[in-house]
């Protein structure tokens, strides 16, 4: 990319670019107090159509009578979702920030917010990056025939 002053008319310029997903995985086994509680409040929630509110970590999120993929539990906050699951099969915990977290607070912020409100709850929590989405808008740039070998794509 050609980094030009916009004002120029010429070239091509990012206009804006960051973090557009993030995943994390949180390795260690569920306590079993927490998947307790988690069933608890999921039944409730099925019973009444209706998320239930639960304070995890210092802040208010609500579990949903549905789970997340295998995750059997799922817990949503402003700022994203986490999965919940007890199965040895998958880290006990999935992480899906949402992008208002990610543009507001930034990715580095947004992962230390959500590994402190797990860690808050159980501790040695070991977390790593499952899904990195980058993204970088431009102007200027008019793309054609010849250039699609610069392209990179699924």
């Amino acid at each position: 990319m050609v980094d030009v002053d916009p004002d120029d008319g010429d070239g091509v310029w990012e206009v804006a670019s960051g973090v557009d997903a993030l995943y994390l995985s949180g390795h260690r086994e569920a306590p079993a107090w927490l998947i307790a509680k988690l069933n608890l409040l999921r039944t409730r929630a099925a019973e009444e159509s209706m998320p239930q509110p639960y304070e995890f970590g210092g802040y208010r999120f609500m579990v949903h009578p549905r789970g997340w993929g295998p995750y059997t539990y799922l817990l949503t906050h402003p700022f994203g979702r986490i999965g919940v699951t007890a199965s040895s099969q998958f880290p006990a915990f999935r992480v899906q920030p949402l992008t208002i977290a990610l543009h507001g607070l930034g990715a580095a912020a947004t992962f230390e917010w959500f590994r402190d409100v797990i860690s808050t709850e159980v501790d040695d929590v070991r977390f790593t990056v499952s899904r990195l989405d980058l993204y970088c808008d431009v102007q200027g740039w008019v793309p054609t025939a010849e250039s699609r070998h610069e392209v990179v794509c699924r």
